[in-house]
């Protein structure tokens, strides 16, 4: 059934009781490591918790001029760039969801993920008309921060509360140009699950985004790799100032970078015959595996979704339409978010395609039939992309392809 964008997300709203927000309902916290060195603070709680629909007004900490990622540009200029040109930098600005923010009516309930801290809101939620998120009952807020608006996830989001500056090791005064506390939720998964595992009640079985739960069942899991082991790998390189060692990068790769999505999975054809006589059948079989994603393929957003596609051509005098299939998620945004097929490829797991052509006798030869596989990212279903008029080049991307030339006789 054909839907717009302002459908989807007014139906996800109006499906939602007031006071509900996403959360990792049945998400466990992650395992606390100690801290290179006991800095003598009290003990911290997790950086977002469960049911918060905003991190609450964070204040200045000691020796920081401003909250702003600017600020932190001076000395971690290798991640501030690194971060400004991630997803999480561009969660504010990225058009296609300011297409669909404005699509939607502008609501609030998106702004749990989008713009994660009170600092950043220019209006508070106060309650809610007729018991649902669509009706938010908004104040002024008079500590709202526009530049720290433009900036997204911006670096405090992740790593400042109470007042304190959180890293992934403690560093005292004197060895920082301000204190360092470590924080354990840093280095876990259950931080990313704040935004990636998208549930509330009534939806646990079926979340909008499930993408932290299909890790946890995965081998991966099993194994102790998480989140940010493949999205924010360590690497060599400057961190503050001078210093030079090994750190996790801020770029959060992602179905944004081709790179990434192309390391999820390998693909390989069937047994292909060494010539083909014309008249003949060829049968192509297609195996995807998803062999580098710790989650499903492709994961998160519903609307998101992977087509295999098949091109048989390069002959004269005979033509064959593309075939595909497509790798995804149905889901109805209403109610208890209903699952309808699912045709994405869990971790670990092996998606076979088969398709059979037969090049006619009046076809050209001698002359090399192309067989050629390729796999596209869609960040919209075609029929959306194409009522709000979206950029193709934008909206789709090949990010694997191979070919194979077989002689025809």
């Amino acid at each position: 059934m054909r839907k717009t964008l302002t459908f989807l997300l007014t139906a996800l709203l109006l499906s939602l009781p007031a006071g509900a927000v996403p959360d990792g309902s049945d998400v466990p916290e992650g395992d606390a490591a100690d801290p290179e060195v006991d800095d003598g603070r009290p003990p911290v709680g997790p950086l977002f918790v469960t049911g918060e629909a905003v991190v609450p007004y964070q204040a200045l900490p000691e020796a920081l001029p401003s909250l702003s990622a600017q600020s932190c540009n001076a000395c971690h200029g290798a991640l501030f760039e690194e971060w400004a040109d991630s997803g999480h930098g561009d969660t504010w600005h990225s058009p296609l969801y300011r297409e669909a923010l404005a699509a939607a009516g502008t609501p609030t309930y998106c702004l749990r993920c989008h713009l994660p801290l009170e600092n950043q809101r220019a209006e508070l939620i106060r309650g809610y008309d007729e018991a649902t998120l669509a009706k938010p009952k908004l104040d002024p807020n008079p500590r709202f921060a526009p530049t720290l608006r433009g900036e997204g996830v911006t670096c405090a989001a992740c790593h400042v509360r109470d007042g304190q500056i959180y890293g992934p090791r403690t560093l005292r005064p004197g060895e920082s140009p301000h204190p360092v506390s470590h924080h354990p939720d840093l280095g876990e998964s259950v931080t990313c699950a704040a935004c990636h595992q998208l549930t509330w009640p009534g939806t646990e079985e079926q979340p909008l985004y499930d993408t932290y739960r299909e890790w946890q069942g995965s081998a991966w899991a099993q194994a102790g790799v998480g989140c940010q082991d493949c999205h924010m790998p360590l690497m060599a390189g400057p961190v503050s100032g001078e210093r030079f060692a090994a750190h996790r990068s801020h770029r959060i790769h992602g179905s944004a970078d081709d790179a990434t999505l192309a390391r999820a999975v390998t693909v390989q054809l069937g047994t292909l015959p060494a010539r083909l006589q014309r008249g003949s059948e060829l049968p192509i079989r297609i195996q995807v595996m998803n062999t580098g994603a710790g989650h499903h393929l492709p994961t998160g957003n519903p609307h998101a979704w992977v087509e295999v596609r098949l091109v048989v051509d390069g002959v004269e005098g005979w033509s064959t339409d593309p075939v595909s299939w497509p790798l995804r998620r149905e889901v109805d945004l209403e109610g208890e978010h209903t699952l309808g097929e699912d045709t994405r490829i869990p971790a670990g797991g092996v998606a076979t395609f088969e398709h059979t052509v037969t090049p006619g006798k009046r076809a050209t030869a001698p002359s090399d039939l192309r067989v050629r596989v390729e796999l596209v990212y869609h960040r919209l279903p075609t029929e959306l992309a194409e009522l709000h008029e979206q950029d193709p080049a934008a909206i789709s991307r090949v990010f694997h392809a191979q070919e194979v030339l077989i002689p025809l006789r």
